[in-house]
């Protein structure tokens, strides 16, 4: 081959290899502004010799903006030096290979990267190659993983739960994967001390243990369960928890299913239900006593006994050490009734100037409960308690607390209750509602009876003077005839012997009905005669003595002696006596029925009378008659009736249970 040949064929060679290293440099360059990873070629001095799109596009600048200009000029590296030091390396043929930096965009927003870097030669000029991933949304998420595990320790370490897992063994049991650290919180106890369930069983309430081992029992045969029991921890204190437990998830390679669990303590919220519990037994309780407390202090008219209810009630209710009910007389309080250490008989026998006794004073002056906790402490009205008390000393020296409870009518103070204790700030509000419960029923029920006392005391009187009147117009009529008839037959003894038998038999007949007349008053003055002699006895006494006192025909219809118990007797005998009392004094009655029956566990009473009557709507608000009637039936549980009309007679009714 000639020279001109050799040329041509080199020339053509030439080409050929131009042609492919042509194609090879466009591959590169579509390779290299194709890549996902940002790329950039630099001088060994930072200045960008070309960037493809993905690194613009991270960094947020156009390639006119970035290409020809330095990575120190524009800002690009936060922190030069770490360039400067990789590219020491690289000229040390160190590669460098995914260090992790920080870069700054357009923006000013600082991002994390991951680069390599390698030197490489561009016209013969040493150059870097930088490959650049962003991995600023990965360090995020890896940061906030890390910050929410800091939370999820920190919160374990806060709360009073605990989390755990099992994993199911072949032996059908329970082996402890992992519990959190509240567990040893709530125990006492290290975490490492627990394996297996039967380990965690051991710490099970005696009397919870077989539901805790059902618990587990249920976990192990793949059922969800929850259940509450008590634990003892390592002080020995009895905790309650809340489990609740599930399978979840997949089985592993050997087929295992993991149990997960959650324990809550709920031994505060435990307590506080068996707290609300109590209290509203508590509460029902109380009730029931003031409920119980209203009905008898209703049914209860005598003065003594009622004192005597109201304290054994209110001590139901409170347990006051020393109690006692005192009535105002305008300057002092005056001792009703008295329970307590002391001497009673002294304590009766007291008087309690109000002005001088603040606690006294206060309940007077503001009509409400007023507590002293402590008596004999360093206070104003402490001190001024102690000053009243100090003729009781030492004997008042047991009480500490003090509580004054006003007992007012209608605005109206008529005395005031009194109760200490033993114990010093024993008295609460609480118990200031339940004797102000009892106090307002009370000051109702001790008004009452007193207006029933004087009541009976002026029923008493008018008893007398009738007694008196009923002396004078028959026995004092009686021994005057009989004084005539005696003075006529002396006159005539050997005169007349005649008119001397007639004489002697008005006489014998006037001494007749005068000893009839003064049993019959005999035994209204004898009332406890009816216990000796009985109710049936009594009654057919008093109908003989009416009878022989005002000419008035009696029917009377009785049963057998009713066997009832004697207060029940003296009050069916008391409802006769007047009913039959106002009959002779008003009724201008010529006929009278009396009945008295038993059947279906009742005594019934019926009295009747052929009298003028009269109008129930017009008797006078002071006719204690009737009244006091209704009330003896009342008191007994019992019911009566009147029926009356002018010109129509009148009829009483009365039907009183008989309590075995």
């Amino acid at each position: 081959m000639g020279i001109k040949s050799r040329i041509q064929h080199a020339i053509l060679k030439s080409g050929i290899v131009e042609e492919t290293l042509r194609q090879a440099e466009d591959r590169i360059f579509k390779a290299f502004h194709a890549s996902p990873t940002a790329i950039s070629i630099s001088t060994l001095g930072g200045r960008y010799l070309d960037v493809n799109e993905s690194l613009l596009e991270i960094l947020g600048y156009s390639r006119s903006e970035i290409v020809g200009h330095a990575c120190d000029e524009l800002g690009i590296w936060v922190d030069p030096g770490v360039r400067a030091r990789a590219v020491e390396a690289l000229l040390q043929r160190r590669p460098i290979h995914a260090i992790e930096l920080q870069l700054r965009d357009r923006a000013g927003q600082v991002r994390d990267v991951s680069v390599s870097m390698e030197l490489i030669f561009q016209n013969g000029e040493p150059c870097v190659l930088t490959m650049t991933q962003d991995v600023t949304e990965r360090k995020r998420a890896a940061t906030a993983l890390l910050a929410s595990e800091d939370r999820y320790r920190a919160i374990s370490e806060l709360i009073s739960d605990f989390a755990y897992s099992f994993r199911p063994t072949p032996q059908g049991t329970l082996a402890l994967d992992w519990v959190t650290a509240a567990f040893s919180r709530i125990t006492g106890l290290p975490t490492e001390d627990f394996v297996t369930m039967e380990d965690l069983l051991m710490i099970v309430h005696p009397e919870d243990r077989a539901s805790g081992r059902a618990h587990f029992n249920a976990l192990v045969s793949g059922q969800t369960d929850e259940r509450e029991l008590r634990i003892l921890t390592r002080d020995g204190t009895v905790r309650w928890l809340r489990l609740v437990g599930s399978p979840a998830g997949e089985p592993d390679t050997q087929g295992t299913t993991r149990i997960y669990g959650a324990a809550e303590e709920i031994t505060a919220r435990i307590n506080a239900y068996q707290l609300l519990e109590s209290r509203e037994a508590e509460r029902a309780r109380e009730l029931a006593v003031l409920l119980d407390v209203a009905h008898k202090v209703a049914s209860t008219l005598e003065l003594d006994p009622l004192l005597s209810l109201i304290l054994s009630e209110l001590q139901k209710l409170i347990d006051y050490t020393g109690a006692a009910i005192m009535m105002s007389d305008g300057t002092d309080l005056v001792f009703l009734d008295y329970r307590g250490p002391m001497p009673r008989e002294q304590v009766m026998q007291l008087r309690i100037p109000i002005r001088e006794t603040a606690g006294y004073m206060n309940v007077v002056k503001r009509r409400e409960p007023i507590i002293i906790p402590d008596i004999w402490g360093d206070t104003e009205i402490a001190h001024s308690f102690q000053r009243s008390v100090e003729c009781l000393s030492p004997a008042y020296g047991y009480a500490h607390s003090w509580m004054g409870v006003p007992l007012a009518v209608k605005d109206r103070l008529i005395g005031i209750i009194r109760l200490d204790h033993r114990d010093r700030n024993y008295f609460t509000t609480q118990h200031t509602k339940l004797a102000m419960a009892i106090a307002s029923q009370a000051a109702v029920a001790i008004e009452n009876a007193r207006l029933y006392e004087k009541a009976q005391q002026l029923a008493t009187l008018e008893e007398r003077q009738r007694i008196a009147r009923e002396l004078h117009d028959s026995i004092s009529q009686a021994l005057f005839g009989i004084k005539l008839g005696a003075q006529t037959a002396i006159e005539i003894l050997d005169k007349d012997p005649v008119r001397l038998a007639q004489s002697l038999e008005y006489v014998r007949g006037l001494a007749d009905a005068g000893l009839i007349e003064m049993r019959a008053l005999l035994y209204e003055l004898r009332p406890e005669a009816v216990a000796t002699e009985g109710l049936v006895a009594g009654l057919q006494k008093h109908i003989d003595s009416l009878r022989a006192r005002h000419g008035i025909e009696v029917h009377a219809d009785f049963c057998d002696e009713p066997k009832i118990s004697l207060e029940m007797k003296e009050a069916i005998y008391r409802i006769v006596q007047e009913a039959l009392n106002n009959i002779a004094t008003h009724a201008q009655a010529t006929l009278v029925r009396l009945e008295l029956f038993r059947e279906d566990g009742m005594v019934r009473l019926e009295v009747n009378d052929n009298g003028i009557g009269f109008d129930q709507s017009m008797v006078a608000p002071g006719h204690f008659g009737l009244r006091s009637m209704g009330e003896r039936a009342a008191h007994l549980g019992g019911l009566l009736l009147v029926e009356s009309a002018p010109g129509a007679g009148t009829s009483i009714h009365v039907q009183i249970p008989v309590r075995e």
